[in-house]
C-alpha cells in the first residue's frame, strides 16, 4: 500500500507532460513558432521588391528573427499559465490529500478522505515514468498521478508497477530526462 499526497504541482507536471507527448500541441506550437516569422519575411521581401524599402525589409528580417528566438519560452509561458489556469478551475479540491494506493484482486484501490475506487487492470492504456512522477494513463482519459517525493516506500511502488505491467502486457514508458519545453 502506498500513501502520498497530491499537490497542485503535480497535476500541472501531468498536464505538461501530457501536452509535451500530444502531436496536435506540438503541431499547433510549431505552426506558431513558424507562421508568424513567415509572414514578417513576406512582408519584408514585399518590402524590399515592389518599394524598395530596404529599411523596412530589414526590420521584418529583424522581427522574424526575434519571433523564432523568443517563441520557445513564450510558448513554453502560456501553456503552464493555461494548464495552472485550468487545474486551479477543475481540481482545487484534490489538492493536499492523502491518497493510498494499493493492489486487490488485480484491481487497483485508490481512496482519500471523499472518493474511493476500484480500477480494473483492463482500463490501463499507459504506463509513464518521469524523474518526478509516474503516470497510469486510463482509457477513460483521466490518469493515476504519483508523485515520487512523497513515497517513502520505493520498493513498493516498483513492485505495484511491476505487478501491473506484468498483469497487463503494458510496458513502463520511461522518460527520466523530461522536462517541459
Amino acid at each position: 500500500m502506498l500513501t502520498y499526497i497530491i499537490k497542485e504541482s503535480d497535476y500541472l507536471t501531468y498536464q505538461l507532460f501530457a501536452a509535451s507527448k500530444s502531436k496536435s500541441v506540438n503541431r499547433r506550437r510549431k505552426i506558431g513558432w513558424f507562421l508568424v516569422p513567415t509572414i514578417y519575411i513576406v512582408f519584408g521581401v514585399l518590402s524590399y521588391t515592389l518599394g524598395n524599402q530596404k529599411n523596412i525589409a530589414i526590420v521584418f528580417g529583424g522581427l522574424a528573427f526575434f519571433w523564432l528566438m523568443i517563441f520557445p519560452f513564450y510558448s513554453r509561458w502560456v501553456y503552464k499559465q493555461k494548464y495552472r489556469k485550468y487545474i486551479k478551475q477543475n481540481h482545487k479540491e484534490m489538492f493536499d490529500r492523502p491518497v493510498t494506493l494499493s493492489i486487490r484482486d488485480n484491481k487497483i484501490h485508490i481512496t482519500d478522505d471523499k472518493n474511493e475506487s476500484f480500477i480494473s487492470y483492463s482500463e490501463i492504456m499507459m504506463i509513464a515514468e518521469i524523474d518526478t512522477h509516474l503516470f497510469i494513463r486510463l482509457k477513460t482519459g483521466s490518469s493515476i498521478i504519483i508523485p515520487k517525493e512523497h513515497i517513502s516506500d520505493f520498493v513498493m511502488l516498483a513492485k505495484l508497477i511491476q505487478q501491473i505491467s506484468k498483469s497487463t502486457g503494458l510496458k513502463l514508458h520511461k522518460d527520466l530526462k523530461w522536462k517541459w519545453r
